[in-house]
């Protein structure tokens, strides 16, 4: 039974949410917090499989909250509780780490659907034997005629500096479609939505709104960058350096990596710019 944590400064919501996931038998929960300024302390403290956090407080907001947590070693599933309805605001809670959103007030259809789905996720999740693990769901086996190309894709990710950051898992994901797909064997095209688009149905099930698929791309694309930016200053160090040499050119536009070189040296203030689909053909012609 997942292990539940409730963070919302509103008791009668607290309580719906309780008696709901015990109704139902969606899962223990183990505390519920209404002290903003706990928040992070008591997540820490628990070490739930999932998060039921709030979206507004008197003084902060859950994405803040989660964030922080985040930051200081948490590793739950968090869904957000929102009483508005603004796509910004989505898209930039997805882009840092939500997984699900739920609308005020509580409808227990809604409530007891994404619980569902997120202790699918944990499940699928418990079933890899990564260092990580929250990486693929079980359902993506690895090709049979490469069994260990997860854990090659995981060194790479290591190399580069972003195993187990967030986008991490939408980036192996990913990977996974392409390489199913065989695309750079068949030389097809592809359009990066459609590769988002799959990437949320394989984590978050066969409903991917407009909003969760742009804070996916957000996620892949802001991790891209930090690995950019982590080859850069090897690179900044040594420019002989084993790893800079490997990927630097293979991942991402050679000029690009020089640019975010200068930007961390403080001789330019624009960041070198990166390319989704070179990123993802640079891994698969290395996995290959």
């Amino acid at each position: 039974m997942k292990r539940i944590l409730i963070v919302d400064d509103d008791s009668s919501t607290g309580a719906m949410l309780k008696f709901v996931i015990a109704r139902e038998q969606l899962g223990e929960v183990v505390g519920t917090v209404s002290d903003e300024i706990q928040a992070v302390d008591e997540i820490l403290f628990y070490q739930p499989d999932i998060v039921l956090i709030d979206l507004l407080f008197p003084h902060t907001d859950g994405i803040q909250i989660m964030t922080h947590a985040m930051a200081r070693g948490a590793v739950s599933h968090f869904i957000m509780i929102s009483q508005a309805q603004d796509k910004n605001m989505e898209e930039m809670a997805y882009k840092e780490g939500i997984d699900f959103f739920v609308h005020k007030p509580i409808n227990i259809l809604e409530i007891r659907k994404v619980l569902q789905n997120v202790i699918q996720i944990t499940e699928m999740e418990q079933m890899l034997s990564a260092v990580r693990q929250a990486v693929l769901p079980s359902s993506m086996a690895a090709p049979a005629e490469d069994s260990n190309w997860r854990q090659k894709l995981q060194e790479i990710l290591a190399d580069i500096g972003i195993w187990g950051i967030t986008g991490s898992r939408e980036i192996v994901v990913a990977v996974w479609y392409l390489k199913e797909r065989h695309l750079l064997d068949t030389h097809q095209e592809y359009q990066l939505a459609d590769v988002y688009q799959r990437v949320g149905q394989e984590l978050y099930g066969s409903e991917t709104s407009a909003a969760r698929q742009k804070g996916i791309e957000q996620k892949i694309r802001r991790a891209i960058q930090k690995a950019q930016t982590h080859l850069a200053s090897r690179g900044t160090e040594d420019f002989y350096d084993d790893i800079f040499i490997e990927y630097a050119s293979r991942l991402f536009d050679f000029g690009q990596v020089q640019q975010e070189m200068r930007l961390l040296q403080g001789k330019t203030d624009q960041p070198g710019k990166i390319n989704t689909k070179k990123f993802f053909e640079g891994l698969l012609l290395k996995l290959d």
